[in-house]
């Protein structure tokens, strides 16, 4: 009986859905990233409607990954980079990169270099939401937003490649 007892809380305590690494290995194109104010509840496409992205897990432990909006000014030359168009390139993209696990149905970020000096050194926790067709939605616990300092939450689709 008492074996039974411990049998059944190990199978209740492992939730049979729980991500595995494995689940993550390879490289995943950005599908969306949007944003939901907690307060008003509006959303807003993070980095506009097509974003271009991508994230890549290794099996020794590494990811990286990077997105940028798909109307990022061109001015063609850098030396006609103004502040202004500085500012705009920096509010339209991310770039990290470094170690991740996984806890549950959560993948933890370490980040140990960023296009964001303020995140490197960070843990960005991500829950995974759904695993299917091909597809990985990641969410954020209820944060301070970085462009508005008000508190939101992130949902970032992304779609396995072949």
């Amino acid at each position: 009986m008492r074996r039974c007892f411990v049998t059944l809380l190990c199978l209740v305590a492992v939730p049979a859905h729980a991500l595995d690494a494995r689940d993550l290995h390879g490289t995943w194109k950005l599908v969306s990233s949007s944003t939901k104010e907690i307060e008003s509840g509006q959303e807003r496409d993070t980095l506009g409607s097509s974003p271009n992205g991508y994230i890549t897990y290794d099996a020794d432990g590494r990811m990286m990954t990077v997105a940028t909006s798909r109307d990022r000014p061109n001015v063609g030359d850098t030396s006609k980079l103004t502040e202004e168009v500085r500012a705009k390139l920096q509010r339209s993209m991310w770039a990290y990169a470094g170690t991740y696990t996984v806890q549950g149905n959560s993948v933890m970020h370490k980040i140990e270099t960023s296009w964001n000096e303020i995140w490197n050194g960070m843990t960005m926790v991500r829950d995974v939401q759904k695993r299917e067709d091909g597809r990985l939605i990641f969410t954020t616990k209820p944060q301070k937003g970085n462009q508005t300092g008000k508190m939101e939450v992130l949902t970032i689709v992304w779609e396995k490649l072949k």
